[in-house]
């Protein structure tokens, strides 16, 4: 049988389009070489909820904050010499100004709120 790949991202549907349920008791559906029933739908559905909500998180990577939640931004202005040097030290340990600033940032609370507890 020769099957036909589907992007995803071109199937649209109209506000007019139904969808109907498939008894998968009764229909006989074959995904990658195994039978379709109730518990395999669910779980490919679970997996690719997943993979879409991890996707969401991009371009900021994986959530500092954990239970895939976006991470609060801090935004700081500085001299354009701050920057570029920001950018030079970065280069040079391959890495982003972003990781850099975020290593800075947490030492310097790590340091000062050591005395406060």
């Amino acid at each position: 049988m020769n099957r036909q790949k589907i992007d995803p991202a071109a199937v649209h549907f109209d506000d007019d389009t139904v969808v109907e349920d498939i008894d998968l008791a009764e229909e006989e559906i074959i995904v990658d070489g195994e039978r379709l029933t109730d518990e395999r739908a669910d779980a490919i559905a679970a997996d690719v909820l997943a993979k879409v909500r991890a996707r969401t998180l991009v371009p900021g990577g994986k959530s500092l904050s954990g239970e895939g939640k976006h991470s609060p931004v801090v935004q700081v202005r500085v001299s354009e010499s701050t920057r570029d040097a920001l950018q030079a030290i970065a280069e040079h340990r391959k890495m982003s100004v972003s990781k850099l600033s975020r290593q800075v940032l947490d030492a310097f609370v790590e340091s000062q709120t050591a005395g406060l507890a």
